[in-house]
């Protein structure tokens, strides 16, 4: 699931980090992240920070998370693909019960070349946030969006 996320050179080690996320191996996790970031320093995209951020507030230090995603929007300003940094900011904020701006940038992900359905409908990150009306409604635009390009793809 989060090796759509990473480069191809990090698609299988991503997944397993994935776990390691989940399964709360925090330090490890993000050692592996401060890895990533030694081998590329500009971050293009801001898509690492933004996991530091992710990481950040899935061990509760929600002032660190928010620095972290202020730093992965203003690296990740004009990039192409800022729509994979724009779902994990918006699961970072999920994770902190900040519903606005996970729906803003949970909006931006998929309206900007990331929509993808099963993905938001199984994400455990985005939990706190999906008995929002909001939440609702973006999903079930979503599940339309997916039916209908489901056959060609």
């Amino acid at each position: 699931m989060w090796g759509l996320i990473f480069s191809t050179k990090a698609n299988t080690k991503s997944r397993s980090r994935h776990f390691e996320i989940r399964s709360g191996f925090f330090r490890h996790s993000l050692r592996f992240m401060n890895e990533f970031l030694k081998k590329d320093p500009q971050d293009t995209g801001g898509l690492l920070t933004s996991m530091q951020a992710l990481l950040a507030a899935a061990a509760g230090d929600q002032r660190c998370a928010e620095e972290r995603i202020r730093s992965a929007i203003k690296i990740g300003e004009g990039y192409e693909h800022f729509h994979h940094t724009a779902y994990i900011i918006a699961s970072t904020y999920a994770l902190m019960n900040k519903t606005e701006p996970a729906m803003k940038y949970l909006r931006m992900a998929a309206e900007d070349g990331f929509p993808c359905y099963p993905l938001f409908g199984r994400d455990s990150n985005l939990n706190n946030i999906r008995k929002d009306p909001r939440f609702v409604q973006f999903m079930a635009d979503q599940k339309k969006q997916w039916q209908y390009y489901m056959p060609v793809l």
